[in-house]
């Protein structure tokens, strides 16, 4: 099963899509933001909202670096 399509944007390092989704039985809005915070390393964060946007809740938080060959 494939997650529910996400619409946004990569630009200068920065992307934020955006998507819906049910969580526990509820709608949510689904927000995931990457950025680039240098050459070797990214940080990833996704949040869900109960209200439309109004307010977020991080769920989830992944900082990622490049490993040496």
């Amino acid at each position: 099963m494939f997650d529910p399509p996400v619409v946004g944007q990569l630009s200068n390092g920065h992307g934020e899509f955006y998507g819906t989704d049910t969580w526990e039985g509820r709608a949510v809005i689904v927000r995931y933001m990457w950025q680039a915070v240098s050459h070797d390393k990214t940080h990833f964060e996704q949040a869900f909202s109960q209200d439309g946007g109004k307010t977020w809740e991080v769920n989830w938080i992944y900082d990622g670096a490049r490993i040496g060959k």
